[in-house]
């Protein structure tokens, strides 16, 4: 038992070590596009047997105004990303990049282009993380377009599988998700990305790695 359980912590470190790089490279290009210092937590790792649309940190799921901006890779390396932000961390951004604007009562109420911006945005997060993947472990993971999501989370998963081709990495077996948080303190502005792999990529990632993935 204390080997198997020595090899499930190998395997943690090492997808640890693939959420600090993605973090480490997705928190400099926020404090890039809003010039201010950017901090990040230490990423999450949740294995477990839950589906990935129940596999979000737990308070997301009772926000009723958010903004998600979502994409996979087209490659053998296939994951789903998702960078989530509330409502305050929306409109804060929205008020950094412009000067004239007006707070919305509701999400649904953003214009084309603040939607545009809040996308663009997101998915430069979401580009940056995977551009670390690939450098750390020698791939080339190319990423599907970018759409952006409004409302409660679970109707946004649930919309993301038809319009986006999101959420593919279904599995009745281990669900593996890497959730972080990166953040400005001074702005409030705040987003949460998380990568769901499909079910034989943590053994690729882990290969790549030069790291055995048996029990």
């Amino acid at each position: 038992m204390k080997h198997k359980d020595k090899k499930k912590g190998i395997k943690l470190d090492a997808l640890g070590e693939i959420g600090n790089i993605g973090a480490g490279k997705a928190g400099v290009a926020l404090s890039k596009i809003l010039n201010r210092d950017v901090s990040m937590s230490t990423p999450f790792i949740d294995l477990s047997y839950k589906p990935p649309e129940d596999s979000f940190p737990e308070e997301w799921y009772s926000k009723d105004e958010l903004v998600v901006v979502t994409l996979s890779t087209a490659s053998d390396h296939n994951f789903d990303l998702y960078c989530l932000f509330d409502k305050k961390s929306a409109d804060n951004l929205l008020k950094l990049m412009f000067t004239n604007f007006i707070k919305k009562e509701s999400v649904e109420d953003y214009t084309t282009l603040e939607r545009s911006l809040l996308k663009e945005i997101g998915s430069i997060l979401l580009l940056q993380y995977i551009s670390a993947l690939n450098k750390l472990l020698k791939v080339d993971n190319v990423a599907t377009y970018p759409h952006i999501f409004t409302g409660k989370l679970r109707d946004i998963i649930s919309a993301s599988k038809t319009t986006a081709n999101v959420g593919r990495c279904q599995s009745e077996k281990d669900t593996y998700v890497v959730n972080l948080n990166v953040f400005t303190i001074e702005e409030e502005v705040s987003a949460t990305i998380t990568i769901v792999p499909c079910e034989d990529t943590i053994p690729r990632f882990l290969q790549s790695l030069g790291i055995e993935n048996k029990e």
